[in-house]
């Protein structure tokens, strides 16, 4: 083994730890969802909101029996992305709403009656 092998190896390396973290850094949670909980806002859940997948899923157990009353907030990036295009909101029982995102990046989801 030579010099430049070693180079080589360590080069190879390199690649796939930028690689892994390139992937990694794309898919991570863009959409916070904040439930009421005695009167206060908590987070329950941190999500991927994208263009292509704008589904925001309320009925899993985690996040339906924290409380009725729901905020969205989205990263800059993934509002202005998402501007004009509707997004489905599956809320507790399993109903399907959409809401229009306009110019906001956080709204409020009580009781599946949606506001901006």
């Amino acid at each position: 083994m030579g010099v430049n092998s070693i180079y080589l190896i360590a080069a190879g390396i390199a690649a796939v730890l930028i690689l892994a973290a390139i992937i990694l850094y794309s898919r991570r949670g863009n959409a916070k969802i904040y439930a009421m909980i005695d009167g206060d806002y908590r987070l329950v859940r941190v999500q991927r909101v994208s263009a292509r997948a704008p589904v925001i899923d309320l009925s899993r157990p985690k996040i339906g029996g924290k409380g009725d009353e729901f905020m969205l907030v989205m990263a800059p990036k993934a509002a202005r992305a998402m501007k004009g295009r509707p997004v489905k909101i599956v809320g507790k029982d399993g109903a399907v709403r959409e809401q229009s995102i306009a110019h906001a990046r956080q709204f409020r989801i009580s009781s599946l009656k949606l506001d901006t």
